[in-house]
């Protein structure tokens, strides 16, 4: 009887264990592609926002050039100034090539950086039009904007207002992204923003210009190391390759010249991935959400992702991102291998165990639980937007359960800065620490400037060392190195309080967590300014 019973207590416990790995295996067949693709789908979009990212660099700097220029605080007819607020943007913002401003009477103004350069690091191109008389100007500059040579050129009849960007942005109303030329100055495939700048009055004042090089795009999608054989690839809507993973591989010859490489010219992988695509989608203005699809290379299985490169239909583009399976799903297939091959192993110890030494115990099985209004001088959100973000932020925070965190970050001795230097000089400093603040920042995060020299930042699913460490490293970022203003580098720190949002109450609103760390940011300033504080401080 008693055998009977320990027999059946054991079949029991071997038939449990059996019909659940079965049950498991049979569903992880059916899982690991849907998990495998939401994966891939992750390396898509984060690799998408960050060559947003890259992009909306170049937006930025024309966006505030032109609210700079339309206001007069910097104009052509000050060239010296204008000349160096370019250096400056260009010494900030590595991924820009070239910043420029031309007039609607033919005056130009171009500073570009130059690559592989033994001597001049910039370039500066004037054409200066006095009634019937017209000059141009080539200047060569280090890395310190100190002048190597200075000449002009009589047989430049080179006219900005007849250029593709030009045209399209005196037409517009808006920021217009050019189609992918080749740069008269450098020969090298690249895009332009640009944008029309309008006096007080609504008068053309002339056209603001950013030039971002696409090998430079392409370099930043190499760095993004989606799997050792995998790539990611950028396209217009022609399938003319913008970016590459492999940037050497973007141009082809075409006669004496070069045009950019077609999307199943680049290699055989890249062409495979692209030929469901193809199929069903002849036309890629018709792709609006994620195409996910396989193909099979060599001995591996690849997963492929396209998707419309914006949303908003900004840059009508479309990003793909390929990668072998085994690298989202290879150590989940192990797993599964593994835990079958264990499981049968401990059915066979109990059994004889069990018979052996002493009636069977049975042993539970567990479960596993997954779980618009902007600022005018700075181009960020002004009070009431960061409001209204950062509180659906914070709602979305509490009712998600996980962490959120605030930071107020405020100039250093900002009150001198305009009393010595003046109010356009301390404009110049704002738009400058915004303009760092924003490059430090991730996509989801929240940026505001909330006072006259004071930011708030939210940041989402941040913690209060998390967010200490950020506010650390855009304490950092605001220090060095000086900001470049028209009377020169001016030393800036800031002083930063933060707060976690956690530590407040299940009911704690945005204005409490302000309140934290606008407290700590004053604790700061009491303790010597240029720092971060992120704990409240008792009182000496």
């Amino acid at each position: 009887m008693l055998f009977g019973v320990l027999f059946l207590l054991v079949l029991l416990q071997v038939g449990t264990v059996t019909a659940v790995l079965l049950s498991q295996w049979v569903r992880t067949s059916r899982a690991l592609d849907q998990h495998s693709q939401q994966l891939l789908q992750d390396v898509v979009d984060e690799t998408r926002e960050n060559a947003q990212g890259f992009l909306g660099a170049a937006q930025s700097a024309v966006l505030l050039t032109e609210k700079l220029i339309g206001s007069g605080l910097l104009a052509l007819s000050r060239p010296e100034e204008l000349e160096h607020y370019f250096f400056d943007y260009l010494e900030l913002v590595p991924q820009i090539d070239g910043l420029y401003f031309a007039t609607p009477t033919g005056q130009f103004l171009f500073v570009k950086r130059v690559a592989d350069a033994t001597d001049a690091r910039y370039v500066t191109k004037v054409i200066e039009i006095d009634g019937a008389d017209r000059e141009v100007r080539l200047l060569r500059r280090d890395a310190t904007f100190q002048p190597i040579s200075d000449r002009t050129d009589p047989s430049d009849s080179y006219d900005p207002r007849v250029r593709p960007w030009y045209v399209r942005a005196q037409a517009s109303s808006g920021l217009e992204w050019s189609e992918p030329y080749v740069f008269f100055t450098s020969r090298k495939p690249g895009i332009t923003a640009a944008l029309r700048v309008v006096d007080e009055q609504g008068k053309l004042v002339g056209i603001v210009g950013a030039d971002v090089e696409l090998t430079a795009l392409s370099d930043f999608l190499a760095r993004q190391q989606v799997t050792s054989i995998g790539a990611a690839v950028i396209v217009n809507q022609h399938r003319d390759v913008l970016a590459y993973t492999y940037p050497d591989k973007i141009l082809k010859p075409d006669g004496e010249k070069y045009r950019l490489a077609r999307l199943n010219e680049l290699d055989p992988l890249t062409e495979r991935a692209a030929a469901s695509l193809d199929q069903k989608y002849p036309e890629l203005e018709a792709l609006r959400t994620a195409e996910v699809g396989s193909f099979t290379s060599g001995d591996h299985r690849f997963l492929s992702v396209f998707v419309p490169f914006g949303e908003d239909r900004r840059w009508p583009w479309v990003m793909g991102v390929f990668a072998p399976e085994e690298h989202f799903a290879g150590p989940i297939r192990d797993g599964r291998r593994t835990s079958l091959l264990i499981g049968i192993a401990v059915s066979v110890l109990i059994t004889v165990a069990a018979f052996l030494l002493s009636p069977a115990v049975t042993r539970p099985l567990t479960s596993l639980h997954q779980r618009a209004t902007t600022d005018s001088l700075t181009g960020l959100n002004n009070r009431h937007s960061f409001e209204e973000f950062a509180t659906r932020s914070v709602s979305e925070a509490q009712s998600g359960g996980g962490p959120l965190s605030a930071l107020l970050v405020d100039i250093d001795f900002f009150k001198n800065i305009n009393d010595k230097y003046g109010h356009q000089v301390g404009d110049e400093v704002l738009v400058a620490v915004a303009g760092r603040l924003g490059q430090a920042l991730s996509g989801v995060d929240i940026l505001g400037r909330v006072g006259g020299e004071e930011f708030a930042i939210v940041l989402p699913s941040t913690d209060l060392e998390a967010a200490a460490r950020i506010a650390e490293r855009l304490r950092a970022c605001v220090d060095d190195p000086s900001v470049g203003s028209s009377v020169g580098p001016i030393p800036i720190t800031v002083s930063v309080g933060v707060a976690e949002l956690g530590s407040l109450g299940s009911t704690a609103s945005l204005s409490a967590l302000l309140d934290v760390a606008d407290k700590r940011m004053l604790m700061a300033k009491r303790s010597g300014r240029n720092r971060v504080v992120s704990e409240d401080v008792p009182d000496a």
